[in-house]
C-alpha cells in the first residue's frame, strides 16, 4: 500500500511539471538564430501563456539587430502587435501572415526589398509601418486590407502604387513622401483620407482627376516633385 502510494505521489509530480512555453520558444529560436541574447521577458507581452506584442527592435547602435526572420514567426498566432525596427531585416517569409490577429505591424528602417503575398490575411490590421527600406513595388493584395488606417511607406523605393489602390476605403493616413513615384492610380482618388503625404517624388504624369485630388490635400505639392529637365525639386 505505501509503494502504491509513493508511485501515485511520483506520478502526479510528474504529470504536473509544466512544459516549456511554445511562444516562449519560438521567440527563443529567433534571438538565438540571430546570435542575440536579449531578455525575452522585457520585449514580450503575455495573455495566459501567448505572447500578444513582441518587440524586436534593435536598441543599440553596436548591435546589428534583427536579420533573419524564421518561419516559426508564423507560430505566435495570438500576436496582435510586432515590431521590427532598425535592422538589416531583408526578407519576410509567408509564414508571418499566419499571425492573422496582428492589428500593427511595424517593420521600419530595414532592408526588406519585397513583401511576400498574404498581406491580405491580415484582416485585422490598422496599422503597418515600412517606412525606411528599399521596396520597390507593393504585392497587390496590400488592397484588400480590410481594416487598415494608417500606412507609412515613406523612404523606400516605389515606382508605382497598386492599381486598385482605392479600395482602401478605411484608409485615412498615408504617407508616401521620399519614393520615386512617377504616377498615381486613378482609383487613389476614391480615398477619403486625412493625411496624405506625396512630398519628394517625381509625380509629373499624373490624370487631370488626381492632380484635382492631391490639390485637396496640398496645393503646392507639385513644388515638392523632382523635374527632370532641371535635376532637381522645386
Amino acid at each position: 500500500m505505501k509503494n502504491s502510494l509513493v508511485l501515485l505521489i511520483i506520478g502526479c509530480v510528474f504529470f504536473n511539471v509544466p512544459a516549456e512555453n511554445s511562444d516562449r520558444k519560438t521567440v527563443a529560436n529567433i534571438l538565438a538564430k540571430n546570435n542575440l541574447t536579449w531578455d525575452i521577458d522585457n520585449r514580450t507581452i503575455f495573455k495566459g501563456d501567448r505572447i500578444i506584442a513582441l518587440d524586436l527592435n534593435n536598441k543599440d547602435i553596436s548591435c546589428i539587430g534583427i536579420t533573419i526572420l524564421i518561419p516559426e514567426i508564423g507560430d505566435l498566432t495570438e500576436l496582435r502587435t510586432l515590431t521590427i525596427n532598425d535592422g538589416q531585416l531583408s526578407y519576410l517569409p509567408r509564414e508571418i501572415f499566419n499571425c492573422t490577429k496582428l492589428e500593427k505591424l511595424e517593420i521600419k528602417n530595414n532592408n526588406l526589398s519585397s513583401v511576400p503575398i498574404g498581406l491580405s490575411r491580415l484582416t485585422r490590421l490598422t496599422e503597418l509601418d515600412l517606412r525606411n527600406n528599399e521596396l520597390k513595388q507593393l504585392p497587390l493584395d496590400i488592397v484588400k486590407l480590410k481594416s487598415i488606417i494608417k500606412i507609412q511607406l515613406w523612404g523606400n523605393s516605389l515606382t508605382l502604387l497598386p492599381p486598385k489602390m482605392g479600395d482602401l476605403l478605411t484608409l485615412r493616413e498615408l504617407y508616401l513622401n521620399n519614393n520615386r513615384l512617377k504616377k498615381l492610380p486613378a482609383s487613389i482618388t476614391k480615398l477619403q483620407l486625412t493625411y496624405l503625404d506625396i512630398s519628394f517624388n517625381y509625380l509629373r504624369n499624373n490624370t487631370t482627376s488626381v492632380d484635382t485630388w492631391l490639390n485637396k490635400y496640398n496645393s503646392r505639392y507639385m513644388s515638392e516633385q523632382y523635374n527632370y529637365s532641371e535635376g532637381k525639386y522645386y
